[in-house]
C-alpha cells in the first residue's frame, strides 16, 4: 500500500500549524478518538531528529488533528529540504504510516524579533 504524500513549506522563526482530515478510501473520516501519533522531521530517514510536531487531536470522532511547531522549533530548523512522516497507532494496536512527504524550510523575510 501506498502511503499519501503532503508536502509542506515552513518558514523559520514563526510558529507552524495545518490541520489534517484522515479518510478511509471510501472518503469517510477515521475516528482517532483512541489513537496515539508521532511525527518527526528530518534531513533524511536515516539522520537525527531535526523536530517533533506537536500532534493534536481537534476533532477526533472527525479525523481532524493539528501538526504544529512553535517559533523556537522552527529556528532550529536547517533551511532546504527535510522529510517527515505521520506515524498512528490505531484502536487495533497496529502501527502504521499515514503520510509523508517533504519539508520545505525558508528564511522568514521580515524581521521576526520583538514579536
Amino acid at each position: 500500500m501506498s502511503v499519501p504524500t503532503y508536502n509542506i513549506n515552513i518558514f523559520k522563526d514563526v510558529d507552524y500549524e495545518t490541520s489534517i482530515t484522515l479518510k478511509d478510501s471510501n472518503g469517510t473520516a477515521i475516528n482517532i478518538t483512541n489513537w496515539t501519533f508521532n511525527s518527526q522531521i528530518k534531513r533524511d530517514p536515516d539522520t537525527d531528529v531535526e523536530a517533533t510536531f506537536t500532534v493534536t487531536k481537534t476533532n477526533a470522532s472527525g479525523g481532524v488533528l493539528k501538526l504544529s511547531l512553535t517559533k523556537t522549533q522552527t529556528a532550529s530548523l536547517p533551511v532546504g529540504n527535510l522529510v517527515y512522516d505521520l506515524v498512528a497507532k490505531d484502536n487495533a494496536n497496529v502501527t502504521k504510516i499515514l503520510l509523508e512527504g517533504s519539508v520545505n524550510v525558508e528564511p522568514a523575510v521580515s524581521s521576526t524579533s520583538g514579536l
